[in-house]
């Protein structure tokens, strides 16, 4: 779906043959440049090993009808790692969230990874699943994640997603709306931020679809 901050009712129902938003995890930010300022930049503390988390992750649970293949998703790099699992789990507890019947954005999953203006612009975007009856179904791949640091101790994680065959449906009639006029493929550059539990929190999220290639 293309991306939009207020999610009015006729333009999800219309849009709905993409998934930018439910599979990237909340539409939070669209720019044409694709960028998060201070993208990339390496701290010398990368390579170390991040302090063991106190936090226990929630077991999120994806029902049948949707998948998603998160693809060299891996690091030797304890921390790179470490940015790596959380932001895949973000994005599996979102669309955990637009999944349930009917769906919820008040998700503990979705606040237990997303944090700030992803946070809140993710729970709208639930919400209008909700509102409008709809929710996900086919298969999204995940590509290529990119994981940089800042010396504010923040991390920046990139990744392309290919949509091509994830549609919205209609939860009352099971339609699925499988046509597209615009390019299925989305490179999302997230801001992610430790907190007190060791959780490596989404906080912001810029999506610029076109910019990745199958």
């Amino acid at each position: 779906m293309r991306p939009r901050p207020s999610l009015p009712a006729t333009a999800l129902a219309a849009a709905a043959a993409l998934l930018l938003t439910a599979c990237g995890g909340g539409n939070e930010t669209s720019k044409d440049s694709g960028k998060i300022e201070g993208a990339h930049q390496d701290d010398k503390s990368s390579a170390e090993s991040s302090p063991p988390s106190s936090a226990k992750r929630p077991q999120i649970k994806i029902p049948n009808g949707f998948e998603m293949t998160f693809e060299r998703w891996e690091s030797t790099d304890p921390k790179e790692n470490a940015v790596l699992q959380d932001g895949r789990e973000r994005v599996r507890a979102v669309n955990e969230a637009i999944l349930q019947n009917p769906a919820n954005p008040e998700s503990p999953h979705v606040s237990f990874y997303n944090a700030e203006g992803a946070l809140d612009s993710g729970k709208r975007w639930i919400d209008g699943f909700k509102k409008n009856g709809l929710t996900i179904t086919g298969e999204v791949r995940y590509l290529d994640p990119q994981v940089g640091f800042r010396d504010d101790g923040s991390a920046t994680l990139v990744y392309c997603a290919d949509e091509s065959k994830g549609f919205s449906k209609n939860v009352r009639t099971g339609k699925v709306d499988d046509e597209s006029s615009s390019s299925p493929y989305v490179r999302y550059t997230t801001l992610l931020k430790k907190n007190g539990e060791g959780v490596w929190q989404t906080v912001r999220v810029v999506n610029e679809r076109g910019a990745c290639k199958g």
